[in-house]
């Protein structure tokens, strides 16, 4: 936070000469970093440091966020849709709940008893702080996730460093917590309304041209090259993104 207040309220800052180009100039700020052009423009982690962690602040400081509504995803936290007992209290009725949780993986002698430990205080929150927990353990899981989609990148463009791929991703995930961060309170604004609807519409084609005109500017390459790669990377990312949020969610609930 002292980092982003620093960076905005400075008289010199370079923030605004670098926000513009991250949001409305896929690419760019890539191709100018390795150009050498890195004085007008805020340094790629840094940025992508003090955007991350704006971001999951304000996304937890959201209403919604604390009743499982997490930029518009749903979470569920249904146990079996078992209803309260008025006779019991809310200890017996979570360990009523969870007594018979088995789990079946690595350590089970281990990890067992923290899955019921973990179990009963999410009935007892109602999941509150599981959610607080993936929010808090989601950035740490990013900084796993960049490296690992560089090295995607770098199997597909054998030619480039990896460390181009490497900066390529924390401008484009910058650029994603950006967006978000101007799109969820105007979400969170417009609820069930038409322009809830048109907002989201936006960011659903807007990433994805983003990604594929930062492709093609970062690397050079034709359309139809650029294509088959941005659709191989899409799988790539939603595979690699599902398995990190998975793991993620695993540690989340046996650290409850």
């Amino acid at each position: 936070m002292q980092e982003a207040a620093e960076g905005i309220t400075h008289a010199d800052s370079r923030v605004w000469r670098t926000v513009w180009p991250l949001l409305f100039k896929p690419g760019f700020l890539t191709v100018e970093y390795f150009a050498g052009r890195r004085a007008r423009y805020l340094p790629p982690f840094r940025l992508y440091l003090v955007l991350s962690v704006v971001f999951f602040l304000v996304a937890a400081a959201l209403p919604n966020s604390v009743e499982g509504d997490v930029g518009g995803v749903k979470v569920a936290m249904s146990l079996g849709d078992d209803p309260a007992n008025p006779q019991e209290t809310a200890e017996q009725r979570a360990n009523r709940v969870c007594k018979d949780m088995t789990y079946q993986g690595p350590w089970q002698d281990v990890l067992s008893k923290r899955f019921v430990l973990s179990c009963q205080k999410i009935v007892l929150d109602n999941g509150h702080n599981m959610l607080q927990g993936l929010l808090h353990n989601v950035p740490r899981a990013l900084f796993v996730l960049l490296p690992l989609l560089a090295l995607v990148m770098r199997l597909m463009y054998l030619r480039r460093h990896y460390v181009e791929h490497l900066m390529f991703f924390i401008h484009l995930h910058s650029f994603l917590f950006l967006l978000l961060l101007l799109y969820l309170p105007l979400e969170t604004g417009f609820e069930e309304t038409w322009v809830e609807d048109v907002l989201t519409l936006f960011v659903l084609l807007y990433v994805p041209w983003y990604v594929f005109r930062a492709m093609r500017r970062a690397y050079g390459q034709g359309r139809w090259v650029t294509f088959v790669k941005f659709s191989a990377l899409s799988l790539a990312y939603v595979a690699c993104a599902a398995l990190m949020l998975v793991l993620t969610a695993f540690y989340t609930i046996v650290t409850l």
